[in-house]
């Protein structure tokens, strides 16, 4: 938080949420006291197999990758926007968001006929699907900071096509996207399936600290983090 002529500035939640000594810190640890306890104790609950991601895979752009291939299947809008915004902090010698809103187009039909298939929750998902969530994820970080210079997409020629933007994704990233699917086959969506209501995808709230959050079915708000920690010795 900061002050513009006497009047609080409030910064995202997540970063209002950084600092001990920040305001919304300080009333969370005064309201919230077993915040910590109550972790650790669902943390020791959790007994899934742990998901290790290879090695060099970059875990941000894995994890926006795979918020975008549940987006697609739990949702029917088109969740490109934030891509659609990043392909605008390219270096604008070339015709990014016209290509990127190609490549959404793509792939909202694949996944239109992927729902239909009757296989969501036995099989991996499309590859071209993770292939185009990759490729949202790259102009995804440049809406959230990452420079252009520092992310795969400039690696491309004078030339860009969704084709190219498809061949930026590794394979490692491919099949890591795949494991995380098919456990969330077995945990996630179940879990969704028994609450009522409707799902509302990236919803955000309407208060002084700009928040959203990853998905809401009903009265339920959920929020999905990947973390890498160490292996327990039962390998959960």
């Amino acid at each position: 938080m900061r002050f513009v002529n006497g009047k609080p500035i409030w910064s995202p939640v997540t970063e209002e949420l950084r600092s001990a000594e920040l305001p919304l810190r300080l009333w969370l640890s005064a309201k919230l006291p077993n915040v910590k306890p109550c972790f650790a104790e669902f943390r020791k609950a959790i007994r899934h197999s742990c998901i290790e991601p290879p090695t060099g895979l970059p875990t941000g752009t894995a994890g926006a990758a795979f918020d975008y291939l549940l987006r697609y299947r739990l949702g029917a809008e088109d969740p490109a926007e934030l891509a659609v915004i990043g392909s605008a902090l390219t270096d604008q010698k070339r015709d990014w968001t016209s290509t990127v809103v190609n490549l959404a187009a793509e792939l909202r039909d694949i996944a239109s006929v992927w729902k239909t298939s009757g296989q969501l929750d036995t099989s991996q998902p499309p590859a071209k699907l993770a292939e185009g969530c990759w490729a949202l994820a790259l102009f995804t970080e440049l809406s959230r900071g990452v420079p252009f210079e520092r992310s795969a997409l400039r690696s491309l020629g004078s030339e860009v096509s969704t084709d190219a933007l498809l061949m930026l994704a590794p394979r490692s990233g491919i099949d890591d996207l795949a494991r995380l699917y098919l456990s969330s086959s077995k945990t996630l969506f179940p879990y969704l399936s028994g609450r009522r209501g409707t799902v509302v995808l990236g919803p955000t709230f309407g208060a002084s600290i700009p928040g959203d959050a990853d998905l809401i079915k009903g009265t339920t708000l959920v929020e999905l983090k990947a973390t890498v920690d160490r292996r327990r010795r039962d390998g959960t």
